[in-house]
């Protein structure tokens, strides 16, 4: 691969690692921020936590593609899906300990409250899901922008 990206999963040079690590919290901060403000009404709004994962995905994808000189495609998707494995398990964590401090403000999916460890590890696979697919279709597009030269004016 390249410097900046081996085939290690957890390593911390790594940018998948890194931006992964970056993203998850960030994002799990967003849904904190929606537990203490009771929004549990709005799932679409919810939604919007993944524009912090396009944003790192994106922000990663460009990265590989200025330092690698082999095709950005199959190392690519190795780093999206990385990362977007990285930023999941991130929420999953985060999410657990919340629960076991606070359980209020452990994160809620679907109007599905954690009041017992079942739901929170319900909640938080749910989350797993969600993350790493979402994570990957959103690599998989920025891949085909950034195939055919990333810019649609030249």
């Amino acid at each position: 691969m390249s410097k900046i990206e081996n085939a290690e999963i957890i390593n911390t040079h790594n940018i998948s690692f890194k931006y992964g690590l970056a993203s998850g919290i960030v994002m799990s901060a967003i849904l904190i921020l929606f537990q203490l403000a009771g929004n549990d009404y709005s799932p679409f709004l919810k939604l919007s936590k993944y524009l912090v994962l396009a944003v790192a995905i994106v922000g990663a994808l460009t990265l590989l593609k200025e330092n690698s000189n082999r095709g950005i495609f199959i190392n690519g998707i190795g780093v999206g899906t990385k990362l977007s494995l990285i930023a999941a398990i991130s929420i999953v964590l985060i999410n657990t300990i919340i629960f076991f401090i606070s359980p209020e403000l452990a994160f809620s999916k679907y109007s599905l409250e954690p009041t017992s460890i079942d739901q929170s590890g319900l909640i938080s696979g749910i989350l797993f899901f969600e993350t790493f697919v979402f994570g990957s279709l959103i690599s998989f597009i920025t891949l085909q922008y950034l195939k055919v030269g990333g810019d649609p004016t030249k």
